[in-house]
């Protein structure tokens, strides 16, 4: 279902299970990404330049930097991940790729536990912070 359009520039929203598919669609790509250029025997990603020829990269942050999806809804979650991976370069200076498979795996998890009826969402974030304030 489409929204009613008030303005020439309002914007398409996802919300409910689109808005859950379109995250889970992001964190397999962002996790395919990270892993291609992760760990001393990865290889090398090539990224099409919308001007010039094309990049090749071993670098994960450059990779998930240059990463724009066609669909909206699934690059404003991929954006999201990536924003916290560049956060853990400009705190830590190293870690993003492996900052970027940590979120995925830890939202896998998460879904798992929410999905198998073990906690609630809610439930689901109270146990991540405790377990970040634990890490730290």
């Amino acid at each position: 279902m489409q929204p009613n359009r008030l303005a020439t520039n309002t914007r398409d929203f996802v919300a409910g299970d689109d808005a859950q598919a379109a995250i889970r669609k992001a964190v397999n790509i962002i996790r395919e990404l990270a892993t291609a250029a992760y760990g001393p025997r990865s290889g090398n990603v090539a990224i099409e330049s919308v001007y010039g020829d094309p990049i090749t990269s071993h670098d994960g942050v450059f990779n998930l930097d240059h990463l724009h999806l066609p669909d909206a809804a699934v690059n404003i979650a991929a954006r999201a991940l990536i924003q916290s991976s560049k956060q853990t370069n400009v705190r830590v200076g190293d870690g993003t790729t492996a900052a970027s498979v940590l979120a995925c795996a830890l939202y896998d998890d998460l879904k798992k536990l929410v999905a198998d009826g073990v906690c609630s969402r809610m439930e689901a974030a109270k146990r991540l912070e405790r377990a970040a304030a634990g890490a730290i």
